[in-house]
């Protein structure tokens, strides 16, 4: 099941390819194709094939700095980042590799608190901060750091308490 979903995305990787080698759609192209690789990278994962997920990832966040890096308004492109930074980072976890999973994860962490503190109404920004704080605690503790894990475990809690029931974070 996996490999056939893997020859799917492979397929529109060469659609993906050609359309950003001839600079259709612009940016969005390019975009396409991170996530594309962004796509093979989760199902190599699946499959235990921690080089190839590694490399997708890899190739999918070369894109998405490039994109961001050209035009760092982007928001799209910002979040498509940070994103890829988190994705990176689990790859990494599973794969028992705290010191990048960590590396990764605070990248993802810099950029969701950047976005929230340029639009502190933006709930899902602050979800997404508190989702990373939670796992550099998981990875904090892995590492041995209980310390520092209860330090971002206390603070991502604290996103979640003030997170109600309507999907609004309390002031």
């Amino acid at each position: 099941e996996n490999e056939k979903a893997l020859q799917h995305f492979q397929k529109s990787l060469s659609i993906d390819l050609e359309n950003a080698k001839n600079n259709q759609n612009g940016v969005s192209a390019q975009l396409d194709l991170s996530f594309t690789y962004g796509t093979i990278a989760s199902a190599l994962r699946k499959m235990n094939d921690f080089a190839g997920a590694v490399e997708n990832h890899q190739k999918a966040l070369e894109i998405r700095e490039n994109v961001f890096a050209a035009d760092s308004k982007n928001v799209f492109a910002e979040n498509a980042l940070a994103s890829g930074y988190q994705e990176l980072g689990r790859t990494y976890l599973i794969y028992q590799k705290y010191s990048e999973a960590d590396k990764y994860f605070t990248k993802s962490q810099t950029i969701y608190q950047k976005m929230a503190d340029s639009d502190v109404e933006n709930n899902t920004k602050k979800l997404k901060i508190a989702e990373n704080l939670a796992l550099l605690g998981y990875v904090s503790g892995l590492k041995n750091n209980s310390s520092k894990a209860n330090e971002f475990y206390v603070k991502a809690i604290e996103i979640y308490a003030n997170f109600n029931n309507q999907g609004k974070l309390s002031p």
